[in-house]
């Protein structure tokens, strides 16, 4: 079995984080992950540094692959700085990220369609909106992934004029 982290997060002592939980465990029991660690936290939405403790200890992990699953994006990714984060530990091949709600996997053979999505998520997410959205962070997004089609397609061809 595959070893898996769960993460879930509430923003009031309101909100039921035993569903969230069961709802990780059950997905994590589908997808034959087996759970190693658990957080679970009631904080504000905007505190990102429960996220950060989590990035650090995975970091700290020794070179095994982990899988960290949490109830929904806007859980773990509130911002896309914390994406960046992540996105570092995905393309070192030491991290996969899933997200049950919007039925998401992050990990290092995501292609760069699904990353536009999730990137997405996190927008609409963090301004409630899609129409709302600066459009400088639209275009950040978009030059950010023309970028890695670009490279992408550099390196395909460069196998194959090998």
């Amino acid at each position: 079995m595959t070893q898996a982290i769960i993460y879930a997060r509430v923003a009031s002592q309101h909100s039921n984080l035993d569903t969230k939980i069961d709802n990780l465990v059950n997905y994590c029991s589908n997808h034959k992950l087996s759970i190693i660690k658990e957080y679970s936290i009631c904080a504000k939405r905007k505190d990102t540094r429960y996220i950060k403790n989590l990035y650090e200890d995975v970091k700290a992990l020794p070179n095994k692959h982990i899988n960290i699953v949490a109830y929904s994006v806007n859980d773990l990714l509130p911002d896309t700085k914390m994406l960046e984060l992540f996105g570092n530990l995905v393309k070192t091949r030491k991290v996969s990220l899933h997200f049950c709600r919007e039925h998401l996997i992050y990990n290092s053979q995501t292609p760069t369609s699904e990353i536009a999505r999730l990137n997405m998520v996190i927008l609409a997410y963090q301004y409630h909106n899609i129409q709302d959205i600066p459009k400088d962070k639209l275009q950040y997004i978009a030059d950010k992934i023309y970028i890695s089609q670009m490279q992408e397609n550099i390196k395909a061809n460069l196998l194959k004029n090998q």
